[in-house]
């Protein structure tokens, strides 16, 4: 995903979202009671002021659910009329400041379009709606909001008609329904105009995905443009230590959780439980245009696993013949070369851009550039150093490729591979589920040729640079070479209202990490294994390169638009708010 959507999109998701509800309640509650005694009400007519808020708020979301007929839970929809609230709660005040009269609920008429237009995308997830349906949803939200409105002001009537005409108040309420209307036409109509009208629909599952926690209309949409393709899992059988497996998968654990694949990490632990077995997930080849779309294609993927595992031979241990332990940097490339018998566990790292998938067009020029020796490297996407520029370029490319090359040319060993594998929890390390999920952490030593490697991996969504380099310089002692990667995890991307998820290290305690990890590698004991390599393949519907090309250039195109979009939506409906009741 490009960096620039990305920001965004940790903007919604980062952070302490299971104090939103609290914390917007809050803000609904105290805010009106402190307008209301700043223009001299009494406490009583504050205190019930302030209780007609919590009211609309508490009761809103059954009016929407009972006059738009749509899908979806209360919940959900409380929500949405918790956030125009909290808005409209912080409007109210700063009008009410500069007109020292009560501004009651002016800010949810201010939010009317942008409200209108949320709850017209979730009533129906996925199926575009007409300009019409967009146009008689405004409609219907205007007169619930009225309500609420009125009974406020009916019992702080006598206040108003001295600072504020009754008139003037339907005033501002008419001017804001017509305005929405204008606004409405201008928004849906410059969609047209980009070519982006046909995602909204599908940007309604997305919101309704990470509100109501059901992915099932977004994975809807997404089948709808699917591509069927054949998706491989490299796995790795380490014979010889306690039915232990490498999981290297060429497609993408997305898109976020509760949709397609975002939850197939867990999945997969899961499925390694059920078996008796160690199942260590490594990120292989692909971005999200390989994301599995639904859980029907997910179930394919673990079912194909699950068969590959149960066939894998387990022979006794015996010296391998392979490249040695290597570390080769090219460009901005650096490779970590792990011999595995016929394969080449390939970790692919950079050095100044961030490490974040490597895309299928980057795997197939590698395939033109290279050709079928390719095959004996399974590449890694290391995800560990989050940044700004995460592109691959002509010259990433052919860096990879020329990295790959030299290997190709390296000296053969002849050697025992030995191997020992610990275990952290996400507990021991991090209180915030977000930042490491469900397969917490794998520490893998590795030794071969009389070298010695320590491979950390971390089931999360990329690594601080910072972090990386404490790890690496903590825990360099008594090895060749430390490696830290990542594992791509979106277990918990896509969590509004609970959790978002976290690039790891914006709140893990380092020296209590090291300290855990060093702990760990003093009960690691290492045993000679063979490694046995296998291929599991499933056919399932992926979001393919042009689906995926086509929600980031309308994304792209959309965010472009945004300082258009919030003036339309906030800016002029607040300045004329303003104008009017100054007017009057």
């Amino acid at each position: 995903m490009p960096r620039e959507l990305e920001r965004g999109y940790r903007i919604l998701f980062n952070g302490k979202g299971k104090y939103f509800r609290p914390m917007g309640i809050a803000i609904v509650v105290i805010l009106p009671l402190l307008m209301s005694i700043y223009v001299g009400l009494s406490v009583y007519q504050s205190l019930v002021i302030s209780f007609v808020y919590l009211l609309a708020v508490m009761g809103l979301p059954y009016l929407i659910k009972l006059l738009v007929h749509g899908v979806g839970s209360y919940k959900m929809y409380f929500t949405i009329t918790l956030v125009m609230y909290m808005e409209s709660a912080v409007i109210d005040l700063l009008l009410t400041v500069i007109r020292r009269v009560p501004m009651v609920m002016i800010g949810v008429m201010i939010m009317l379009p942008l409200t209108s237009t949320t709850v017209t995308l979730l009533r129906n997830p996925g199926n575009n709606q007409s300009i019409t349906s967009y146009l008689w949803d405004l409609s219907k939200l205007f007169l619930m909001l009225l309500i609420f409105q009125l009974a406020a002001y009916t019992l702080i009537l006598d206040k108003v008609i001295v600072g504020l005409r009754v008139f003037g108040i339907i005033g501002i309420d008419i001017s804001m329904f017509l305005l929405s209307i204008l606004i409405e036409l201008l928004v849906l109509g410059r969609h047209k105009s980009l070519g982006t009208f046909n995602y909204l629909g599908m940007f309604g599952t997305y919101i309704y995905s990470i509100t109501a926690q059901d992915g099932s209309f977004f994975e809807e949409a997404l089948a709808a443009r699917a591509v069927r393709t054949k998706v491989k899992t490299h796995i790795v059988r380490l014979a010889g230590y306690d039915h232990a497996f490498l999981i290297i998968p060429y497609f993408h654990g997305g898109p976020i959780r509760n949709v397609g694949g975002g939850d197939i990490i867990p999945k997969i632990m899961d499925l390694g439980r059920e078996l008796g077995s160690s199942l260590v997930y490594v990120h292989g080849v692909g971005s999200h245009e390989l994301d599995p779309v639904t859980q029907v294609d997910v179930s394919r993927i673990l079912e194909s696993i699950r068969r590959t595992l149960m066939s894998i031979p387990n022979p006794a241990p015996a010296s391998i013949e392979s490249i040695p332990l290597t570390t080769v940097i090219k460009g901005d490339i650096k490779l970590t070369a792990i011999p595995l018998g016929e394969k080449v566990l390939t970790i692919v790292s950079r050095i100044n851009k961030s490490t974040d998938d490597i895309p299928l067009r980057v795997y197939d020029e590698l395939r033109q550039l290279i050709g079928p020796s390719l095959d004996k490297y399974i590449l890694v996407d290391a995800q560990n150093g989050f940044g700004s520029d995460n592109s691959w370029d002509d010259n990433d490319v052919k860096s990879l490729a020329e990295a790959i090359m030299e290997l190709e040319r390296a000296p053969r060993v002849k050697s025992p591979l030995l191997l020992g594998i610990g275990h952290l929890d996400a507990s021991e390390v991090s209180e915030d589920q977000a930042e490491i999920g469900s397969a917490g952490i794998y520490i893998i030593i590795v030794g071969f040729g009389g070298r010695k490697l320590l491979l950390i991996d971390i089931d999360g969504n990329n690594i601080t640079p910072e972090l990386n380099k404490r790890l690496v310089e903590g825990l360099r002692d008594g090895f060749d070479d430390v490696v830290i990667i990542t594992t791509d995890n979106h277990q918990f991307t896509g969590s509004f209202g609970k959790l978002g998820y976290k690039v790891v290290g914006e709140s893990i305690d380092p020296d209590k990490m090291v300290i855990n990890i060093k702990r760990k590698i003093e009960d690691i004991k290492l045993s000679q294994v063979a490694p046995v390599h296998a291929e599991a393949e499933a056919e399932v519907n992926v979001i393919g390169e042009d689906g995926f090309k086509g929600m980031v250039e309308a994304a792209a195109k959309t965010v472009n638009e945004v300082p258009q979009f919030v003036f339309l939506y906030l800016g002029l409906p607040l300045i004329l708010a303003l104008a009017i009741s100054l007017l009057i």
